[in-house]
Order: structure tokens, then C-alpha cells, then sequence
């Protein structure tokens, strides 16, 4: 009887080790990135990028212990005109030919509430890394539905505001009234959602 339960637990100790080795699978279908930024000071720009990932690792049930890494496809960039989103390739903003991709790695999740956080980490962008701090929701977890039934869900929302002359992206006008024609300040928005087998 001792064989038997010592054989259990064995088999019980196993499969939480391989549910804790904390990769996440990115669900990029149902995740989107986006910004915005002042445009003529009156109004607003907004834009995406259509292809970016997400590696996440976390071995508890709040996620307090994320390692959340972030890379973005420069190159896909959209903001629905072509010759805008060409200039913006182009070396008077991202440099995509020499630097098609930019790099969030979080250093530090700090927990300000039962499901708000604080990611801190260095984002490379344009060859220039510089700490950036973001706010993140976390939504939830959940069991999967369907052919998905046999799956934990969860989402993210994370949020924050950069300065995009930190990475040297300096272009822009005064206008005859003072203001930028572009705004410094950059707001960023993702919606996250991963899964992983139960």
C-alpha cells in the first residue's frame, strides 16, 4: 500500500511540476497593440502593429512572478496610409531596415492591488534602451470552451505612456501657434491574451 501512494505521489508531484514551468502559449488572434499620439496639438493619431508576440513565464495562480517579454515587428506598422506608415518606416522616425524589431523586457512586477500591477522593464527601440514603466490589469483565468476545454485562459491589459525623443525619434514642426505637430508623448495599449494545457 506504502508502494502504491508513494507512486501516486510521485505522479502527483510530476504533473504540477510541468503545469509550474510557467510558459504561456500567445494567443495572437485574440491580442492587439496599439498607440496614439497628438497630432496639429487639436487632434489625435492612432495606429497598430499587426504583428508582434508575447512570451510569458509564471508559476503562480496571480502571476505576481511574470517574466513578460514583448517584441514588435516594426515593419507593421499602421496607421491605415501607406505613405504615412512609409514615412514612419523611414530613418526621420523607426529605421525599420536597420531595426526591424523593438524589445520589451520586464525586470519587476509590483503589485498594487488584487489584480493591478506595476510592469517595470527596458525597452530596446531604434539601438536605445531605456526603463519604461507600465500599468497592467490582469483580467482573469478561466477553463477553455470546446475544443479548448482542456485549456487555463487568461488576458492582460497593459498601458503606458513613452517619450519617444528617449529613443531618438525627434522629428516634428513647431506650429505658428507653439504646439508640435506631433506629440512627444506616445500612449501604448496592448490587450494579451494567453493559454496554456490544465
Amino acid at each position: 500500500m506504502k508502494k502504491v501512494f508513494a507512486v501516486f505521489a510521485l505522479l502527483v508531484v510530476s504533473a504540477g511540476s510541468m503545469f509550474a514551468q510557467g510558459a504561456w502559449n500567445f494567443d495572437r488572434a485574440h491580442s492587439g497593440l496599439r498607440f496614439a499620439v497628438s497630432h496639429m496639438v487639436v487632434s489625435e493619431q492612432k495606429g497598430r502593429f499587426d504583428d508582434f508576440k508575447v512570451d510569458l513565464k509564471s508559476d503562480k495562480e496571480d502571476f505576481s512572478d511574470a517574466q513578460v517579454e514583448v517584441t514588435i515587428n516594426m515593419n507593421t506598422i499602421n496607421t491605415e496610409d501607406a505613405n504615412r506608415d512609409g514615412h514612419l518606416k523611414g530613418d526621420d522616425f523607426f529605421s525599420v531596415a536597420k531595426f526591424p524589431t523593438a524589445v520589451f523586457k520586464s525586470t519587476q512586477m509590483q503589485k498594487v492591488s488584487a489584480n493591478q500591477y506595476k510592469l517595470i522593464g527596458n525597452l530596446t527601440m531604434k539601438g536605445v534602451t531605456k526603463p519604461v514603466t507600465l500599468d497592467l490589469k490582469y483580467n482573469g483565468t478561466l477553463k477553455g470552451q470546446g475544443k479548448d476545454k482542456n485549456m487555463a485562459i487568461a488576458g492582460f491589459k497593459m498601458s503606458g505612456t513613452i517619450n519617444r525623443k528617449d529613443w531618438g525619434i525627434t522629428y516634428g514642426r513647431v506650429l505658428d501657434t507653439g504646439g508640435l505637430a506631433i506629440g512627444e508623448e506616445v500612449t501604448l495599449e496592448a490587450t494579451v491574451e494567453v493559454n496554456r494545457k490544465m
